[in-house]
Order: structure tokens, then sequence, then C-alpha cells
């Protein structure tokens, strides 16, 4: 059911434009689907239409109830329809369709940009000489959104078109057997196209569209008044509690500030001691060096950062210095931070060492 009025509503707002008559129908529709089947029968009954096809060479003449049911009523040649007086049924309150087959209207499904469905009939019209071979002034047309594209935000549209002077013939011959079609659609098409010129479509002002507005119009407006009663309740609720909400931001402020000068007196005790915690004491890395480096090894200078200690010197094996270094639980990470040299004068090899602390370790 929620899809089926989902599918209506797309249909809906496709339309060039969105009037409150269509709107309201189309809420109309919704709340009978909403309704168990022999009511939606009796509150929405199918449409009765006086449908007029377009055979060969033959007009025939058919009653059309809903989209199932279809009755053919009587056909003439349509060279009858010049000069002679028929018998060809009343519209008698049905409404009167012409329907041409696609010999006669001529489609072709476009991709748009989606921005081009405000102005459809606009943009169709700048492109009229690309999409048909004859001026614009020769032709009827019309347009009808179809699918949406998300992935290329994109729509298709159904085009179609016929020659103004095979559909005013045959209209005139209509006219003069006192039959004026109320919309001219295609065979077998359900996009909702219709080629009849908009100075020739009549309004319709039916006492059932009337009553079905005035209707739909209280259910607005029940609708309204069950929003608004409920919000202004609220604002009256929120009128009266606001000196208490004021008053409860008031302490609440002051207890945020309490708490702020609570943490920066913590962070302020705590920083001694992350200070003395983010190296080992000086003493524990001279003691673990000494013990590390070997006696070949000469230390030139000695730099305590505050994660690493920097070493510079003279040793007979520099390049082992880096495994034995590893060895003490105080560092880890040790690497060089300059190539290895060899002095000339002490044949040693000059190096120096970069030893981050280890993190935890004091």
């Amino acid at each position: 059911m929620n899809a089926l009025i989902a599918h209506r509503l797309s249909r809906l707002t496709g339309q060039e434009s969105l009037s409150v008559q269509a709107l309201l129908r189309w809420w109309w529709q919704g709340l009978v689907l909403c309704l168990p089947a022999q009511w939606q029968a009796k509150l929405n009954p199918p449409p009765v239409e006086l449908l007029i096809e377009a055979v060969g060479s033959d007009l025939v003449f058919s009653e059309r109830v809903g989209a199932r049911h279809q009755q053919e009523l009587v056909r003439y040649p349509i060279a009858l329809l010049d000069n002679n007086a028929l018998d060809v049924p009343a519209p008698q309150g049905r409404e009167v369709v012409l329907q041409l087959t696609s010999a006669q209207i001529l489609t072709q499904t476009l991709t748009l940009p989606v921005a081009a469905e405000r102005n459809l009939r606009q943009v169709i019209t700048y492109q009229l000489d690309r999409l048909t071979p004859f001026p614009a002034d020769q032709i009827y047309f019309d347009a009808r959104p179809l699918h949406y594209q998300p992935d290329q935000r994109s729509r298709q549209v159904r085009f179609a078109w016929v020659l103004r002077s095979e559909l005013d013939a045959l209209l005139a011959r209509l006219r003069k057997q006192g039959v004026r079609p109320q919309r001219v659609t295609l065979a077998g098409d359900h996009s909702g196209i219709d080629v009849l010129p908009s100075d020739q479509r009549p309004r319709r002002h039916s006492a059932i569209n009337r009553v079905q507005t005035g209707l739909l119009l209280a259910v607005v407006l029940t609708l309204c008044a069950a929003l608004i009663v409920p919000l202004w309740q609220q604002r009256q609720l929120v009128i009266t509690l606001m000196p208490q909400v004021d008053s409860a931001q008031r302490q609440a402020e002051q207890v945020l500030i309490l708490r702020e000068q609570l943490d920066q007196a913590i962070v302020s005790s705590q920083f001694l001691a992350e200070r003395r915690q983010a190296r080992p004491p000086t003493i524990n890395i001279l003691r673990e060096l000494t013990e590390l480096l070997p006696d070949h090894t000469w230390v030139e200078q000695l730099d305590l950062r505050e994660t690493r200690v920097e070493v510079r010197g003279e040793s007979q094996d520099a390049g082992a210095l880096l495994a034995q270094v590893e060895n003490s639980p105080l560092f880890r990470g040790a690497s060089f931070g300059a190539p290895i040299t060899k002095d000339p004068r002490s044949n040693r090899d000059r190096f120096y060492l970069i030893i981050p602390f280890a993190q935890g370790e004091g």
C-alpha cells in the first residue's frame, strides 16, 4: 500500500506544475487506498470514458470503464464524418478520449538533467528542431517524466508528437458530429501523454470534484488543527518552565566552572610527576650506558633530551653498539643519527647514536 502511494506521489510531482487541485486529488486517492475494497469502490468508482480509436480507416466508438472493461458501441469510416450527420454516441457525462496509434503519434524516450524537469515543456521546445524533422508550428507535442536515474542525476522523459495537420483534420471531423475530445492519447501508453492542444482542453469543474475538494480541505484543516494544538500546548509548557530552566542552567554553569578549576589543579599537581616519569633518572641512564658501552668506546659528547639520549664518540666497532644498547630495558629503537666514519688519526669509528627511552621505564 505504501509503495503504491509513493508511486502516485512520484508521478504527481513529476508533472511540469503542481496545482493545489492536483495535490488534493492525490491526497484523496491516498486516503481512499487506506479503506476496505468495498468502500474504495463506492468513494472512488472507476472512470467511465467514451473512447474513440483510429483503427485503420475507421473510427471505433467504445465505452471504457476503468482499465479492464471496454465495450464497442459503433464504428464509422473516417471519410463519412466529413459530410454526413451520423448517429455517434453522446458523451452523457463520460470523458471523451481520442486514442491514436503509434503510426500517428510518434514517441521517443529522452534522458534529461533533473533540473530540466521544472520547465520540461520549455526545454523540449528549445530542442524540437533536433527531435523532429518539422518546425514547432507544425506539430503538437507532450512530454511526461518517467524513471529517475540517481547515479546519473537525470530523468528519462517520454516525448510524443503528432502533425498538426492530421490531428486538426480529425478533430474538425469529430466536431462536425458534435464530439469534442477532452484528451488525445496513445494506444498502449500509460505515461499520461496527451497531445491535445492546451487551448482545446476543457476546464473540469464537476460537482464531484468540488465535493472531494471540500472534503479534502476539511481533512487538511483537521490535520492542521491536530498539529497546531499540541504545538501551542508545548509552547505554554515551555513558557512555564523557562524560569526553572534558567535557574538550573546557572547552577550547571557554576558546577562546570568548579569542575574546570579542579581539573586544572589536578593537572598542575600531576605535572611534576609526569615530568619525572617521562624519562629515567639521569643517574640510571649514566650507569646503564657505562655498563653497556664496551671499553674500546670513547664518549665525547652526551646530550640528555626529553625522550632520548644522544651520544657522540669513537669506537673500534661502532656497528655493534646498536645491539648492545637494545639489550637494556631502559632503551628502545636506537639508531644512528649520521653515517659511521673512520677517524684517520685514531683509526676508530666515529659515531652519532640516538637512543630513545623505553616508554613506561623509570
